[in-house]
């Protein structure tokens, strides 16, 4: 999920259909040097946009309501939930 995050927020343009081959593409090429990737400037902006998400919807964030009453959620991560909630966040960390 970490991997997901970086790779969609810093190489979103080179994203094609196969998401395994663009994430293990992103991996080898930040691991080589091709792609630059400053370790502390991602660290804080991962570290304010998960805050962020956290302190707006809490643990459901990436949840599906089921119930608003019983402030009911089904369980697990909706993945376009994740991509789109963090991607947007991050973008905005340099506004």
């Amino acid at each position: 999920m970490v991997l997901r995050f970086f790779a969609l927020k810093n190489n979103l343009d080179n994203y094609k259909k196969d998401l395994d081959l663009f994430l293990t593409d992103y991996m080898e090429k930040v691991t080589s040097g091709e792609i630059p990737f400053d370790y502390e400037k991602e660290k804080k902006i991962f570290e304010k946009t998960f805050q962020l998400i956290y302190d707006i919807n809490g643990k459901n964030a990436f949840s599906r309501l089921i119930d608003a009453e019983a402030d009911k959620y089904k369980s697990g991560i909706i993945m376009y939930l994740y991509d789109s909630f963090t991607c947007g966040v991050a973008s905005c960390q340099s506004c």
